[in-house]
């Protein structure tokens, strides 16, 4: 029953909720529907498409009908006149009572879980399984609480209390959630590899106070937990592993830059996943750590101070040089657009520094499993000033509007961006692609800037368009976090063949200087709920959320679906208690085995 199931364990056993339960306790009420009831054949006639079965319902001393359609020989066999028995029913009350396609039940006065299941496993014969195995002591001695043993056992042995309270709740209460959360996650973290723990580099740290006491702004208090984050890591005795996840515009930067001042004069690697924002980091980099000798390494040869550079700032071409000396610290900035050879690199080097990823996209589920069962987290979820921008759905008819908003945008020296799903002309996706539209953008503003991802130049038109640029003309080149100040309203064609995580990356490059920005989604679906949600909500989290709930995120835990699946109840952006326990629990577990 084990493979049947498609379980190797207890833990992925007990995963297995009901989606609901059947009440199989005679009832007091013939409105209810499903009706548990005891009748009495007195009469079955069958047709071709449906069978008529006269009955009598002693409790309530009246008679009824019930219907079957589809009726087997069996039926006629079990509802002949004279037998009795217990069934439920859907109910009819239109035409008298009718009881619509009853069931035999096997028991009375119980309460059956409601259960999943692949096809060709009899639902009786697992639950009896299920029953049999997922008990408080069973999971007690798979190193789960009491407390959440006891309420596992309730959701597949449930009491008549414990289905109106999830009926009146509409699903299982919190106890009982937080309990499938750890046994979720525990499962997970137990099939991961073990991943090894390397000494630390032994060095001294500076404070990182006089680095914040430099800064020309104050911190949010999230930005500042993280630095006191990293700085515990960087005194401890193995190498850590950590991940800084942020929303758009967060402060993230000043998060690494207090990490490459606490470990100066040793050497601090900062890879970024493209040349410009390369180049963006090391000019901020001069500007907030002006006593460091920082390099820019790019394509090409070593800049003049490679050698004695203490901070190296490059893309993941860095990775592939002789670097002049061991780093203690690599940090990794877009974490997500780095592969996993990229990675590899990084562990080949003959001392492992300390590593720190940061991300701006909160990936659903998965932000805080990556690479290992025991990576660390830190979540900024604050932002440093309020970012005042407004999302708004546009169709056909209110682009005239648009077009008189980007007028006067442009007349008040602000800049824009119109984003295109395509490059070229395609015959599947019905709007404009970047080379059909550029000369309708030029007769209508003159001079337009245009790039896209096969651009060879893109980092050379995007750095004039910052200085120099009226409107741009990109496909999502610019979703990755850009800095340009003067951005303040961004328009997105097709906006319904975005991914939400992308939307929100877009919409992340207006409004960074606390300006009033505009975020122009432009649609001719009629479907346009995702989008409506997406315009309501600014915040990263709360968007992953719903990232999360359209379309899932994989199957991590066995790693073989990549949609429609996924970690089901746990979510690193608020249960990190419950992450913690569980890596307790694995650590504990592999200890003993």
């Amino acid at each position: 029953m084990w493979k049947r199931l498609g379980c190797e364990n207890l833990l992925e056993l007990a995963l297995l909720v009901p989606k609901g339960y059947d009440n199989q306790f005679l009832s007091n009420d013939l409105m209810q529907s499903p009706l548990v009831a005891k009748v009495e054949i007195l009469r079955y006639v069958a047709h071709a498409k449906f069978a008529h079965i006269d009955v009598f319902l002693p409790d309530w001393n009246r008679y009824a009908k019930m219907l079957i359609f589809h009726p087997k020989h069996y039926h006629m066999m079990v509802f002949r006149a004279g037998n009795s028995h217990i069934v439920s029913a859907k109910t009819d009350h239109k035409d008298g009572l009718v009881l619509m396609q009853p069931k035999i039940l096997q028991k009375n006065e119980r309460i059956v879980p409601r259960i999943a299941l692949p096809k060709g496993i009899a639902q009786h014969k697992a639950l009896a399984f299920l029953q049999e195995h997922i008990t408080k002591d069973a999971l007690a001695h798979e190193g789960i609480p009491a407390h959440y043993a006891r309420a596992i056992e309730a959701v597949f042995h449930p009491t008549q209390e414990f289905v109106q309270a999830f009926c009146k709740n509409g699903g299982f209460d919190t106890q009982t959630l937080e309990a499938l959360k750890l046994i979720e996650i525990s499962n997970y973290l137990r099939k991961r590899p073990i991943v090894p723990e390397f000494p630390a580099p032994k060095i001294p740290l500076r404070s990182p106070q006089r680095f914040i006491d430099s800064l020309p702004f104050v911190l949010t208090n999230d930005q500042h937990k993280a630095i006191l984050d990293i700085e515990n890591d960087l005194h401890s005795e193995k190498a850590t592993r950590r991940v800084v996840m942020g929303d758009v515009g967060c402060g993230k930067s000043v998060v690494m830059f207090a990490c490459a001042f606490m470990v100066f004069p040793n050497l601090c690697v900062l890879l970024a996943p493209s040349v410009l924002l390369a180049h963006q980091l090391y000019e901020e980099a001069q500007k907030f750590l002006p006593n460091l000798d920082i390099a820019l390494v790019l394509a090409g040869k070593n800049p003049p101070n490679f050698q004695s550079a203490n901070l190296l700032i490059g893309t993941h071409a860095l990775l592939s040089r002789k670097l002049p000396r061991e780093p203690v610290l690599v940090m990794i900035d877009e974490q997500h657009r780095f592969g996993v050879r990229h990675r590899n690199l990084l562990a080949k080097m003959p001392i492992r520094p300390h590593m720190i990823q940061f991300s701006a996209t909160p990936i659903p589920r998965t932000l805080a499993m990556i690479e290992s069962n025991f990576v660390r987290l830190s979540l900024i979820k604050q932002q440093p000033f309020v970012r005042n921008v407004t999302t708004k759905i546009v169709r056909k008819d209110g682009f005239h509007k648009l077009l008189s908003h980007l007028h006067q945008e442009i007349e008040q020296g602000r800049q824009a961006a119109i984003i295109y799903p395509l490059r070229e002309e395609s015959n599947t996706i019905p709007y404009r692609s970047l080379a059909e539209a550029q000369e309708f953008w030029k007769k209508e503003f003159g001079i337009v800037h245009l790039t896209h991802s096969k651009d060879k130049d893109k980092d050379k038109v995007l750095l004039d368009f910052r200085e120099n640029g009226k409107i741009l003309l990109s496909t999502t080149v610019i979703e990755v976090g850009i800095s340009l100040p003067r951005l303040c309203t961004i328009v997105i064609s097709g906006a319904e063949h975005f991914g939400l995580a992308t939307l929100h990356q877009l919409r992340g490059r207006v409004s960074r200087t606390g300006r009033d920005g505009y975020c122009y989604l432009f649609t001719h679906s009629d479907n346009i709920s995702r989008l409506e949600s997406f315009a309501a909500t600014n915040n990263g989290f709360e968007i992953a959320e719903l990232d999360l709930s359209l379309r899932k995120s994989g199957d991590i835990l066995g790693g073989e679906r990549q949609s429609g699946m996924g970690l089901v109840f746990f979510d690193p952006t608020t249960d990190m208690g419950i992450l913690k326990l569980a890596q307790t629990i694995c650590k504990q577990e592999k200890e003993n085995a």
